[in-house]
């Protein structure tokens, strides 16, 4: 599991940010990054409490208050089945979303840094957390890449079982 899976993983269940910083070793810049892609792409709700010295007691829930939890979006399901979130689990949504994805856009889309062996990269640790779904992203020799009708069925099931289409 990649750090910025551990990241929002902590950061959804509450963990304040001061205590993921130094479980996980991770200056403030870099934690702030992945806080605000994951806040953007819908992976958690809002952004965890700064820290736990700076919390009062009494604005916390109390024992048996209901917590209304967030809707499961397709998002939130890539990171609980595969832990996949940021730009791989949106790569992963535009294989699903789309017949075919163009080498060009998707570097430029899902990359930073505009290189082709990051994306390589990247579908590598795709393919790999997919795999336990038999799921199959396939590439097409300079061209782009597609997933396999067979594999694109195969989500979709898992997305409607989760509870989101």
């Amino acid at each position: 599991m990649s750090i910025e899976a551990y990241v929002t993983s902590l950061a959804s269940e509450g963990v304040p940010l001061g205590c993921i910083a130094r479980a996980l070793r991770l200056d403030r810049g870099r934690l702030k990054m992945i806080i605000e892609d994951a806040l953007e792409s819908g992976l958690i709700a809002e952004a965890p409490a700064p820290d736990w010295l700076g919390t009062r007691f009494d604005a916390r829930p109390g024992v048996g208050a209901v917590i209304e939890s967030p809707p499961v979006t397709r998002a939130s399901v890539l990171l609980g089945r595969y832990g996949l979130d940021g730009r791989m689990a949106a790569l992963l949504l535009a294989l699903f979303d789309q017949p075919f994805l163009p080498i060009d856009e998707a570097v430029d889309t899902f990359t930073r840094t505009g290189s082709e062996g990051v994306l390589r990269k990247m579908l590598a640790e795709i393919r790999r957390a997919v795999a336990k779904d038999s799921l199959s992203i396939r590439a097409k020799h300079g061209a782009g890449y597609f997933m396999a009708t067979a594999s694109r069925t195969r989500l979709a099931d898992v997305f409607r079982r989760a509870g989101c289409e």
